[in-house]
């Protein structure tokens, strides 16, 4: 148990040293027109001469992929977070939240097929472009009846906490998704309606899958249409409410 013990004391104390190693690199995000990229502070030159005439508003930085210096205004960098926060699953969580840090905890995930990833009491989705498994009645049974904090990011995990809220505090609850077009608002509206079916369940069948997809079709032949960003784009907003039993069924 001591030995254990030492190697977790030992383990830590290495990850303390590596995010103090990060921090005094100051590794920054430089922030430009194509987007951001990464960087490192450079300590002041002192070759300039004269030194009063210092312009405290410049730094220099070092870019990662080019190695050329540059001096650029300060307001044109944003701090990166230490290795630790990689592929983060909740945006609040990283310890620099800005701009650049959140695209880049976003592409790291989606590049993982991470494609859920909390940002406090909401979720951020970006759509695969391709169908994932990760949605199945499989899944669905994985995330039934667990609470928030025990939940990795994934649609049936918002839909889950709704139902569990709804439960506990006996009170309407509602989701709503926000996004441009083609960015999978209604698919991830299907995948909730389909979660609340199989893991609430319904009285008599009031409600299923079947028939959620009957309406869906029904639906999308008269109010769906081709536009440049969706080639099957969802042209009128849907509202859709489930009244649910003391018992918490359909």
């Amino acid at each position: 148990d001591n030995k254990l013990f030492a190697f977790h004391q030992a383990k830590s104390e290495e990850q303390l040293a590596t995010e103090k190693a990060w921090l005094d690199a100051e590794r920054l995000w430089l922030v430009h027109r194509m987007g951001f990229s990464a960087c490192r502070r450079l300590p002041e030159d002192s070759s300039a001469g004269g030194g009063g005439d210092s312009d405290t508003s410049k730094i220099r930085i070092r870019l990662e992929a080019t190695g050329e210096v540059l001096q650029v205004d300060d307001d044109d960098v944003e701090k990166a977070n230490p290795p630790q926060f990689d592929r983060a699953e909740d945006l609040a969580h990283l310890r620099y939240l800005n701009e650049s840090s959140v695209l880049h905890t976003l592409r790291q995930r989606y590049g993982s097929n991470l494609i859920h990833t909390y940002a406090g009491g909401s979720m951020v989705v970006v759509n695969p472009m391709a169908p994932l498994a990760i949605h199945s009645e499989k899944v669905v049974h994985m995330f039934r009846g667990c609470k928030s904090e025990d939940m990795p990011p994934h649609i049936y995990s918002l839909a889950q906490s709704a139902y569990h809220g709804m439960l506990s505090s006996r009170r309407d609850h509602s989701i709503v998704l926000l996004g441009r077009s083609g960015s999978g608002k209604t698919t991830n509206f299907k995948h909730i309606l389909h979660y609340l079916v199989l893991a609430a369940g319904t009285v008599n069948k009031v409600v299923t899958v079947e028939k959620l997809n009957a309406i869906s079709t029904v639906l999308e032949a008269f109010g769906n249409s081709r536009t440049v960003l969706n080639t099957n784009a969802t042209r009128f907003t849907q509202i859709l409410s489930l009244d649910f039993d003391q018992s918490g069924q359909i």
